[in-house]
């Protein structure tokens, strides 16, 4: 959702519940949704969850039920509040494994059936977004310069070192050279003869 980007460096849980809360609010309320699902045990699910039940916004929280038992730990006691106010509990069931398991067979799977083409996984939850500060992934490398073609082959070799890396995963260049492109010659003498002005002739089929 838009419009709410929550200071992730706080370091103290009530601001950053309060921050959430306080970004969080005129977002839901402008937006008015019949439900907001809020995920895990992080400070931000327990903030987005009490700022919907005050307007009576139902509440979906996935990985629901989930205990410690111990009240030292903040996780636990954001799970016992987010559950409190929650309207539907969700669960994963006993036979689910870790989403970076999935994505990994994911990811074999692609390069099996459609080799040659790039897949990645972009972070689709809002927590996952703050921590990283509204870039497509944790960790971000710009190379800038006067010569595209130069700045792509240095972007090239450094993806294939970093692929040596242990760990790091979807490692891609976001802007693409090589994809499919037509050029097209106007006659701007014939073309104005018909009446036809140049965004005319390169928008209509």
């Amino acid at each position: 959702m838009t419009g709410c980007q929550p200071n992730s460096r706080l370091s103290q849980h009530v601001q950053q519940t309060a921050e959430v809360m306080s970004q969080f609010e005129p977002v839901v309320m402008e937006h008015k949704p019949d439900l907001v699902m809020v995920y895990g045990d992080v400070n931000s699910t327990m903030a987005a969850a009490l700022v919907c039940a005050k307007p009576l916004i139902s509440i979906g929280h996935v990985e629901a039920g989930l205990r410690s038992f111990d009240r030292t730990m903040p996780e636990g006691v954001n799970r016992l509040i987010t559950d409190r106010v929650a309207d539907l509990l969700i669960q994963l069931s006993s036979k689910h494994h870790p989403t970076p398991m999935y994505q990994d067979k994911i990811r074999e799977m692609l390069n099996n059936r459609f080799p040659g083409v790039t897949s990645y996984f972009q972070a689709a939850d809002i927590i996952s977004q703050v921590l990283n500060f509204g870039l497509p992934a944790p960790i971000d490398v710009q190379i800038s310069g006067n010569n595209l073609e130069s700045d792509y082959e240095i972007a090239k070799r450094l993806m294939e070192k970093m692929r040596k890396i242990p760990g790091i995963r979807d490692i891609r260049i976001a802007q693409s050279l090589d994809y499919p492109a037509f050029k097209v010659d106007v006659d701007h003498a014939r073309a104005l003869e018909l009446g036809l002005h140049l965004h005319m002739v390169l928008t209509r089929r």
